[in-house]
């Protein structure tokens, strides 16, 4: 196997994290004489990203899947909706009916007063 003289320049920006990356693992093939092929390197870094997606993973399922705190659900829940719909539903017959009611009982009121008043006045 040659050696090859490698000189690498990289300007780190945030941006760019890909190419952060794999200069870091450049850099780490590099000092590091472990490596003897670039078979063992791919390997080294997909077990790197396994182990990153795993992290992910375990993260995501402790922040969704946690008694403490704020738990939301994933799906929507219609029967919920359904039934609040239908609370409304019943509050807003309730508001309509007691108005229609003292409609109805002021009216009867005004000719109770105008027929006591005309009974009144005629006797």
């Amino acid at each position: 196997m040659e050696k090859v003289d490698i000189q690498i320049k990289h300007v780190l920006r945030e941006g760019n994290q890909l190419a952060d990356y794999l200069t870091n693992n450049v850099l780490n093939f590099a000092g590091n004489s472990a490596y003897n092929s670039i078979v063992d390197t791919n390997l080294n870094t997909l077990r790197q990203r396994i182990e990153v997606q795993r992290k992910k993973d375990k993260l995501i399922n402790t922040i969704y899947r946690s008694e403490n705190g704020w738990n939301y659900t994933w799906e929507y829940d219609d029967k919920r909706k359904k039934h609040s719909l239908a609370l409304e539903l019943v509050e807003l017959a309730g508001l309509a009916g007691t108005n229609i009611g003292f409609v109805f009982l002021s009216g009867y009121f005004c000719m109770f007063l105008v027929s006591l008043m005309l009974h009144i006045a005629i006797a």
